[in-house]
């Protein structure tokens, strides 16, 4: 009967030692959830915004397409005819000037930083202007360049160049 009195009480001990471990884990997990959550929203909204950048520069190259500034224009009778341009072209676009570099066959491209709301982004931009295309010649081939009259693509980057590990998000417009 003695031993019985000294054990009383015994459960109780054990049942808040195991609820303290168990609460303490719980509040471990959910502090490492919370900030994994956190983290990949930041990963998120960085790569969405790296798109944003692709996409800004395609608009702008859109811009300057209708423009025509990368292929001679001639009408004639109501008729539109496109020619190759010779030269490289100098366009603005995210406040500064960029040089289009002509890489023959109306392709032109630019590759470099540029800056973007006081940041060095790495950017890509590149037009193909299938001539025989928009003329209303053959317009099939495997590749977009073959099958459409002007192929814009841009991408942006996740940092400016010489950055260790980069990520790309592209951004293509067709017509």
């Amino acid at each position: 009967m003695n031993n019985l009195i000294k054990q009383k009480g015994f459960a109780l001990l054990y049942a808040i030692l195991l609820s303290g471990v168990v609460l303490t884990i719980g509040v471990i997990l959910m502090n490492i959830i919370t900030k994994e959550l956190i983290y990949s929203s930041i990963g998120r909204n960085s790569e969405v915004s790296y798109y944003y950048v692709a996409s800004s520069g395609r608009e702008c190259l859109f811009y300057y397409d209708s423009k025509d500034k990368f292929a001679k224009v001639s009408i004639s009778e109501g008729v539109r005819t496109y020619s190759y341009r010779s030269g490289n072209v100098d366009i603005s676009c995210f406040g500064g000037s960029i040089t289009m570099n002509n890489l023959g066959n109306g392709t032109f491209s630019y590759s470099g930083n540029l800056n973007i709301d006081g940041q060095e982004r790495l950017m890509k931009l590149t037009i193909n202007k299938n001539i025989e295309c928009l003329n209303g010649g053959n317009c099939s081939g495997d590749d977009l360049v073959d099958r459409y009259g002007t192929v814009i693509t841009s991408e942006g980057y996740s940092g400016a160049s010489g950055v260790p590990r980069l990520t790309k998000r592209v951004a293509v417009y067709v017509y």
